[in-house]
């Protein structure tokens, strides 16, 4: 078994070789080494599968936006990693600061408090006052002063004084803003409770939404500090119920994302990251992160769009080219996803060219097939079977394109469904009644649901749609959750007359929702098959409430 592992990856260097050239040998061995150590060979086999597992370690074609929890997850290529606690209030802090760096005062009384020269930043600070006759200013520089003397210089009446101009100041925007340096003082001794507090009046007192939603996220990361995440993603839904902002819903979507991709649940976490997107559609670093988690709750067709997005706003993106190559082989686009593979190499992505490799032994390029081709036709007495080959790939060519044509339209369709589906979830909420009544499937069937509180089900007979004039017995059970639903459709054949017409079970896995107007039931099924949409229309004689604003 170990010979043969070696052997492979000496055969995986040399194809690697033939991809990179000259670039970066000492890196690519090494990384060609550690993927071999347990056998390349199982590596490839599991390549259909996009994800491997050797043991312990796992790992992916993909780059990730971000590593799993996992400590032995490898990831050979990965964007930054998701900020914990403490980087997420390094960089606010980081940022806000690079913006006093403007001023000469805050230089020399910054860099004096990094050096440990606290009698130095105080005398920079006092100086600086004597010149200001803004009150508003002075009072907000001597916040930034005290939150500096107390993180850095550990001075506990700082933070008293820090505390009681908080409580003096009474206009909305500067109380906002010596908030923020007072819940970054808490936030770096771990006084979580005593941040959730503040933010938590904050909240109470907030005029807008815009600001609320910051203060609200502010003490949802709390309570994620606390351990508390059932708690936080309740704040948070609540607050996506009670606004239509975009500028205050996109940070709080952003917030559920992430507690929902660290929690595991992927498909919410899928569903908030493009509802972030939506409102930052040239945000490439929110559409990976979308289109990565899409890919791994069965949304291949939007997380390919979203890759093809990044792609034409930032056409070097190496790690989206990489992924684009993944998406496009979920997707049927074997020979595409070469050249993606290629591009993302040629863009120095090393994981890019470990999966041109993996490709390289089990099943070679489309490119280097028809270079081939075309080199053995410039020969005297060609073999027929040449000029088949090139009629062969210009035909995967053809179909190559049409897939990809495919797939961007099926994602479109989905990205407007997935939004849709959001606001119905976190937005909206149903009457009671809402689901009740009489609804027509597509087949012209009148279907009848039967509902509680929290779920849906219902059963019918209708046609197969075939030329044979087959039953199908249809059952839909659901989950109800506000506006939206999530469950599984199947579709049993009856007997038929004829072996022609027959059909396998079908149950397949749905998301869907209530329309405003509450006239249609819209699902999308989440598979890779060509019917992914399907939509009830509630009956004219049927005159039940719709969905009612939350």
């Amino acid at each position: 078994m170990e010979g043969n592992s070696t052997s492979t990856a000496v055969e995986l260097t040399k194809a690697i070789g033939a991809i990179v050239g000259d670039l970066k040998w000492p890196f690519v061995a090494g990384l060609l080494l550690y993927f071999a150590r347990d056998g390349v060979s199982a590596f490839v086999r599991r390549l259909v599968n996009l994800d491997f597992r050797w043991g312990e370690v796992q790992g992916s074609l993909k780059a990730e936006p971000c590593p799993a929890d996992a400590p032995n997850a490898p990831a050979p290529v990965q964007a930054d990693k998701p900020a914990d606690r403490e980087d997420q209030l390094e960089r606010s802090e980081s940022k806000s600061i690079e913006e006093e760096k403007k001023s000469d005062w805050f230089e020399t009384m910054y860099r004096s408090f990094m050096e440990g020269q606290f009698k130095e930043a105080k005398e920079a600070f006092e100086k600086h006052q004597i010149t200001v006759t803004d009150e508003k200013e002075r009072t907000r520089c001597r916040a930034i002063y005290l939150h500096l003397d107390y993180t850095r210089n550990g001075s506990q009446e700082s933070l008293v004084q820090l505390q009681r101009l908080f409580a003096e100041v009474a206009y909305p925007d500067l109380k906002a803003d010596v908030a923020f340096w007072l819940g970054w003082s808490y936030s770096r001794t771990r006084d979580y409770e005593a941040e959730l507090g503040l933010w938590q009046a904050m909240i109470d007192s907030a005029k807008d939404d815009q600001k609320r939603a910051s203060f609200t996220v502010n003490a949802a990361t709390a309570l994620i500090a606390m351990q508390r995440r059932a708690e936080a993603r309740n704040l948070l839904l609540a607050f996506l119920r009670e606004t239509a902002d975009p500028k205050a819903l996109k940070p709080a979507y952003n917030a559920l994302a992430e507690l929902e991709n660290k929690e595991g649940d992927q498909l919410i976490a899928a569903i908030a990251y493009e509802k972030v997107a939506q409102f930052t559609p040239q945000d490439t670093d929110v559409l990976f992160s979308a289109a990565y988690a899409q890919s791994h709750c069965d949304l291949a067709h939007l997380s390919y769009v979203n890759y093809d997005t990044i792609l034409g706003l930032k056409s070097d993106a190496d790690m989206a080219t990489n992924n684009m190559g993944v998406q496009a082989s979920a997707l049927g686009m074997e020979a595409r996803s070469v050249e993606y593979y290629r591009r993302a190499a040629e863009l120095g992505n090393t994981l890019a060219m470990a999966n041109l490799a993996q490709l390289y032994l089990s099943s070679g390029f489309l490119k280097e097939s028809e270079g081939i081709v075309r080199q053995a036709m410039t020969k005297d007495d060609p073999h027929p079977n040449v000029a088949s080959a090139l009629a062969d790939i210009e035909k995967r060519k053809k179909s190559e394109a049409d897939a990809r044509e495919k797939a961007l339209a099926i994602g479109t369709q989905q990205r407007e469904f997935v939004r849709s589906y959001a606001d119905a979830r976190f937005s909206r909420s149903l009457d009671p009644e809402g689901l009740t009544g009489v609804w027509v499937s597509e087949r012209g069937v009148a279907v009848n649901f039967a509902r509680n509180s929290l779920s849906l089900a219902g059963g019918w007979e209708e046609s197969d749609g075939g030329l044979f004039g087959g039953k199908e017995a249809c059952k839909l059970e659901a989950t109800i959750v506000n506006a939206s639903l999530h469950g599984r459709f199947e579709r049993k054949p009856q007997e038929s007359s004829s072996l022609l017409a027959y059909k396998p079970t079908s149950n397949r896995s749905f998301l869907a929702f209530v329309t405003p107007d509450g006239n249609e039931l819209r699902l999308m099924f989440r598979d890779k098959e060509s019917d992914i949409f399907y939509v009830f229309v509630r009956s004219k004689a049927s005159d039940c409430p719709g969905p009612t604003n939350g």
